[in-house]
């Protein structure tokens, strides 16, 4: 991930939060979308092997999870959001 697209992909995420507090999550899951779009492959794959760059790694790699979570949530139906959490519930 280029410099320039890890900065946007964390405005864009920030960006999908604030719409989230206005109440608006379909603009909201544009917003994330757009991030992950911007996403191609693993983080930082040049650094491995030196442990600063392995930590970044891991903290790109957490952020485009929790970004494709919210994708999958803005885009479900509430009662599916909250029969998956059940579930994910009971599984613990």
């Amino acid at each position: 991930m280029e410099a320039i697209d890890a900065f946007r992909f964390e405005q864009l995420l920030h960006r999908a939060r604030e719409l989230m507090a206005l109440h608006e999550p379909e603009r909201a899951r544009w917003s994330v979308q757009r991030a992950l779009d911007l996403w191609s492959g693993a983080a930082l794959v040049d650094l491995e092997g030196w442990p600063p760059g392995e930590e970044a790694a891991r903290r790109w790699e957490e952020q485009r999870r929790d970004a494709e979570e919210r994708v999958r949530i803005f885009g479900a139906e509430p009662a599916e959001v909250l029969q998956d959490t059940d579930i994910q519930v009971r599984e613990r």
